[in-house]
């Protein structure tokens, strides 16, 4: 991590002392240049602050206080501002260093923030803070980010605190790749570049973390010139602290291919700290605010889990996993959400052993290199020459076969979703680049539309759910409802894949969607029925029963009825025995005029 650096502004400009970051790592980026019109001085140490990751730091000021200046800075960051005002907290320097870098080490999304900066100051304290921006960096690339950032995020599937986590985890293993000129070392670069060191690793995590609502610490630790990440992961009534560390989960290439794509271990995925002691230098694990996170109790639950063992990411349908085991050539297995158990889905006529290029009878150890990815819909699952679309119900179907032309570059090794298709990947060793890649296109479909009940009464709430895979970028559903066959109501394109109505008749209810893709290509498919009933009516009241009223005065009744759709109408008579029926008037209460 880069050292921090900043001067302050009274009549003089004055040289003050630079803090460095928690724990820089060995791929620490280059030193800062000094700032204009500034002097550089020599580093100091950090604050020394006690206390646990549960605790709150101490600060001579009030929490309301804190909270307050913290977003007043996080609001002037993301709108890049020239200078940030907080002439009324009266805050002492030290109190507007720590304060500003609390910031900074808790929002990595802010990767265009310089550490550093400069401020000005009065007899009452510090009146403004003046940020610096790196330049390099523009509005479009930040935006870039952020729709990145939400895209990744609106993909977590709907599992258990640690399913989260490991969706984030193995998407950030398979789309990064360790950085070997150690120059990147932010969030950027490993989301939109794709190529970071361990401390943009460990920010990216964080940042998808925070967006997600789970609760991530970025560590860093000196003695082991490294970096990575500890989660809490809340799984019904019991909460623990676990240690990921995705760079090291991802085998180093330098170039991007096959271990960027495909190559997904899980070997350092929630760690007990006894774990991670093992592999890391145990003593100086900071957080991101310099605190000492090594003494903190973490849980146990997930050592030797399911997933320790798989070298392939874990793709999901829904609520549904699927994937890959290396000692398990011919099937790969899924699983619930949740679930204790798994279910292994053959792959027809067996699998194949990846064998040695160009070396027969020799086959690589682990055996298996199936890869296993998802278009949301389906899963896809890769063997050495053959490409199988597997079903979430467990039925397996011959997708695709390498061309004798692509069999004679390398074996499949790879598979990935993408913006246009299925991109696969061939090469000659399960550790090395591709040697070659293709993608299929595959056709937009609407594989299911389903009720969430096949029979309702009257003032019920139905809500269907479609369910498509394929197309191009961004699908979009629009839904038309059905009463009898006749059309009832529509619902305009959108992004969202449900549909809700509440009937106030009775009547078969069906709905039709239709799903179009980025490139307006257009599929659709008609939901089974639901069967509505008419809700029984409760007992009804007339309140009063009778009044007595003056010619020319009035007198209002209310009826109390229970029952779903209901509907009014009411009649009145003067001589009790002829009726008239009151038009308009079709709520729950009714005033007439004596006359």
């Amino acid at each position: 991590m880069r050292k921090r650096w900043f001067v302050f502004l009274l009549t003089l400009v004055l040289a003050l002392s630079a803090l460095p970051g928690a724990a820089a790592a060995a791929e620490a980026a280059a030193p800062p240049e000094p700032l204009a019109g500034g002097i550089v001085s020599p580093a100091r140490g950090r604050l020394t602050r006690l206390g646990s990751l549960t605790q709150t730091e101490t600060f001579d000021i009030s929490a309301a206080t804190r909270k307050a200046v913290g977003n007043l800075i996080v609001a002037g960051l993301k709108n890049r501002a020239g200078a940030i005002d907080v002439s009324a907290y009266g805050l002492t320097v030290q109190e507007g260093y720590d304060l500003y870098y609390e910031v900074l080490d808790a929002h990595y999304e802010l990767f265009y923030v310089r550490s550093g900066f400069s401020y000005s100051y009065s007899g009452t304290g510090i009146t403004s803070i003046q940020p610096l921006y790196d330049t390099t960096y523009s509005q479009s690339d930040v935006a870039a980010f952020n729709a990145l950032c939400a895209s990744i995020v609106a993909g977590i599937p709907q599992g258990t605190n640690a399913e989260k986590l490991l969706y984030l985890h193995d998407y950030l293993v398979t789309h990064c790749e360790y950085d070997l000129t150690y120059s990147r070392a932010n969030a950027y670069n490993a989301l939109v570049e794709g190529r970071a060191v361990c401390d943009g690793y460990s920010k990216a995590y964080k940042v998808l973390c925070d967006l997600a609502g789970l609760t991530c610490e970025f560590v860093s630790s000196q003695a082991n010139n490294h970096s990575w990440n500890m989660v809490q992961v809340k799984d019904g009534g019991d909460t623990a602290w676990y240690y990921i560390d995705c760079t090291w989960d991802d085998p180093t290439n330098t170039a991007k291919g096959l271990t960027a794509e495909s190559c997904c271990m899980h070997e350092n995925f929630l760690l007990s700290k006894a774990e991670c002691a093992v592999k890391h230098i145990s003593g100086d694990w900071v957080n991101g605010r310099g605190e000492s996170v090594y003494g903190y109790t973490t849980g146990t639950k997930y050592q030797n889990f399911w997933w320790r063992e798989l070298i392939r990411p874990v793709q999901w349908v829904g609520t549904q996993m699927c994937y890959a085991k290396p000692d398990e050539v011919d099937q790969v297995f899924l699983r619930s959400s949740g679930a204790a158990s798994e279910t292994g889905a053959e792959i027809p006529g067996g699998g194949a052993l990846w064998y040695v290029w160009d070396t027969p009878g020799s086959y690589y150890v682990p055996l298996s290199y199936i890869t296993v990815a998802s278009d949301g819909g389906s899963f896809y699952c890769s063997t050495p020459t053959r490409i199988w679309k597997l079903t979430p119900g467990g039925e397996m179907t011959l997708f695709y076969t390498l061309s004798s032309a692509e069999q004679a570059k390398g074996y499949l090794y790879g598979l990935q979703w993408g913006a246009d298709g299925l991109i696969y990947y061939l090469g000659r060793d399960p550790m090395q680049s591709s040697v070659a890649s293709g993608t299929l296109g595959i056709s937009l479909a609407v594989n299911s539309i389903k009720a969430n009940k096949t029979g309702a009464k009257t003032g019920e709430k139905i809500t269907w759910t479609a369910s498509a895979s394929g197309g191009s970028g961004t699908l979009q559903y629009y839904f038309v409802l059905y009463q009898d066959g006749v059309k009832l109501k529509t619902r305009a394109y959108s992004t969202s894949n449900t549909f809700s109505y509440t009937p106030t008749e009775a009547g078969i209810y069906k709905a039709r969607v239709y799903v179009k893709d980025a490139l307006d290509a257009k599929v659709n498919k008609l939901s089974g029925g639901v069967t509505v009933t008419a809700a029984a009516l409760a007992a009804i009241t007339t309140q009063p029963a009778n009044k007595t009223v003056a010619a020319g005065a009035s007198a209002s009744f209310k009826v109390v009825a229970s029952g779903a759709g209901l509907t009014y109408q009411w009649q009145y008579s003067k001589t009790g025995t002829t009726w008239t029926n009151k038009t308009g008037a079709t709520s729950a209460s009714y005033t007439v005029t004596a006359k």
